[in-house]
């Protein structure tokens, strides 16, 4: 048995998509980084820079809303072996 691990970088809306896409990869990355720095195994880390899609808004005061899309999302997976399987 084993686990992989998905870190998706999101970045805020702004103009520039080419941008906020190589920002949410690199924001990944690091935490990415980070993880196998702290012995997480990096065979199953795999990391995607989302940019400002998927983006997710606060209510404010006077039914305002605030884009807070710069996030880090990090899923974990377990994954059977295949010999266990059969």
């Amino acid at each position: 048995e084993t686990t992989s691990a998905q870190v998706s970088g999101y970045a805020d809306t702004e103009p520039d998509m080419l941008r906020n896409k190589a920002l949410s990869m690199r924001q990944a990355e690091i935490v990415a980084d980070y993880l196998w720095s702290k012995g997480l195994d990096t065979r199953l880390l795999y990391t995607v820079g989302y940019g400002n899609q998927g983006g997710i808004f606060s209510e404010l005061p006077g039914n305002l809303k605030e884009n807070t899309n710069c996030r880090i999302e990090i899923r974990f997976q377990y994954l059977p072996l295949l010999s266990s399987l059969t």
